[in-house]
């Protein structure tokens, strides 16, 4: 098939008669593209992607989506990139689950030394850096200190 739809014709085996050779307009080249699939050719290569995301996928994405908010906010806090904090986030639906699934990887992503949950990045406000963000819809609120 590549070669025919390059333009070139094909030696095919027919029964009885041997090699037939046909060349591109004697034969229809139909791709079907399958459902949740994309296909790539250049020359005679070519590359086809599973693009279903799962959802361990869907929380590991929402986990990088924290990860960079937390890199910002520390941005902002003007840290510098050695600095260990202590960090505090509240998040519910998914990013809950993300935060569940990959709280090490969280934690030394932003060289956090600590991490908690839930309400505790309210009631952690004073003395810290906050933000509230907004990943895939849901708020999340981030509190974050310097450790010294």
């Amino acid at each position: 098939a590549p070669r025919l739809a390059a333009g070139g014709p094909v030696a095919v085996e027919a029964a009885g008669l041997g090699p037939v050779e046909l060349g591109p307009e004697e034969v229809g080249v139909v791709e079907e593209p399958v459902t949740g699939w994309r296909v790539a050719r250049e020359g005679g290569a070519s590359v086809a992607l599973d693009l279903e995301v799962t959802p361990e996928l869907r929380l590991e994405g929402l986990a990088r989506d924290l990860v960079r908010a937390v890199q910002d906010l520390r941005k902002e806090a003007g840290l510098r990139v050695s600095d260990r904090i202590e960090l505090a986030v509240e998040a519910s639906g998914e990013v809950a689950g993300a935060l569940a699934a990959h709280r090490d990887y969280l934690m030394g992503e932003t060289l956090a030394v600590e991490l908690r949950e839930g309400a505790a990045a309210s009631e952690r406000a004073e003395g810290g850096t906050v933000a509230t963000v907004d990943l895939d819809g849901e708020p999340v609120r981030l509190w974050l200190r310097p450790i010294r």
